[in-house]
């Protein structure tokens, strides 16, 4: 009996956020959701991972680019507001778990530059898409963990423009001058 897979367009908000959630025990290994939509700019989610370290999940339809900079901004707002997270989640209410806060930003393509900057410890930024398997439809999660600036650096070689010292010329040049 054939599978049929097939690419679907992108679903929009509830849906998609439904398909994120869903698609969480793959990526981060068996998740416990704390939160689908806290209320924060993008509305991310917030969740256990697999090792019961918290994570923010942060995703944009159209720019990967947003997801990034949304999930950093909620990184920064819950930093400082460790007692409400403890008040709201009683998980949370051990200062460590807050400490290792994650980031996992989804789009639907890599953001440009992302090698170039500087990365949290724990930023997994990924590129969805939506496929249909036979009667079932999902998201295809490709992940990248960032690579640090410095593994991108490529050598640079030593350039001298100039010769130095007396050099003589190559029979190529010779036979170049003597033709003029």
């Amino acid at each position: 009996m054939p599978i049929r897979v097939q690419a679907e367009p992108l679903p929009e908000g509830a849906a998609l956020r439904a398909l994120v959630l869903e698609s969480l025990d793959a990526v981060l290994g068996r998740t416990a959701v704390l939160d689908e939509a806290l209320p924060l700019e993008g509305a991310p989610a917030l969740v256990l991972d697999g090792e019961g370290r918290a994570t923010v999940v942060s995703f944009d339809r159209e720019d990967a680019g947003r997801a990034v900079l949304a999930g950093l901004k909620a990184l920064e707002a819950l930093a400082g507001a460790g007692p409400w997270l403890a008040g709201s989640y009683p998980v949370l209410a051990e200062p460590a778990l807050l400490a290792g806060l994650g980031l996992l930003a989804l789009g639907p393509a890599l953001p440009p530059g992302l090698g170039r900057v500087g990365t949290p410890p724990r930023l997994t930024v990924g590129a969805f898409r939506c496929v249909r398997v036979g009667e079932e439809t999902g998201l295809l999660i490709d992940l990248v963990a960032p690579t640090p600036p410095e593994a991108q650096t490529a050598a640079v070689a030593r350039v001298r423009p100039f010769r130095t010292g007396f050099v003589s010329l190559s029979d190529a040049e010779e036979a170049f001058f003597e033709g003029l």
